[in-house]
């Protein structure tokens, strides 16, 4: 799985040029923007739950072989997402709005 160290930002909100994301980081954001309306919160409370055995709203990550070091993957990519919108002011989309 890629670490999600591709350049960013794809498609912004605000006017800027488009730089490519990874297969995984499109993913993530089609989830945020999709399962949980737009919130790297929930969705990071969502992945953090399930690593924790805690009561969960979604399964993305099917139960099997390595799933926590995917989640934790999947949590260091948002993490890196969720960083570069705040330091460009842009809200990052997996495809142009």
């Amino acid at each position: 799985m890629s670490d999600g160290g591709e350049p960013m930002p794809d498609h912004p909100a605000q006017p800027g040029p488009p730089v490519e994301l990874s297969a995984d980081q499109r993913m993530l954001l089609d989830i945020r923007d999709t399962l949980y309306e737009g919130s790297w919160e929930d969705f990071i409370h969502d992945l953090q739950a399930r690593l924790d055995g805690s009561p969960h709203v979604y399964s993305i990550v099917p139960d099997a072989p390595g799933f926590a070091d995917t989640i934790r993957e999947h949590l260091r990519i948002i993490d890196r997402l969720w960083a570069c919108e705040k330091a460009t002011g842009r809200t990052l989309h997996s495809r142009p709005q």
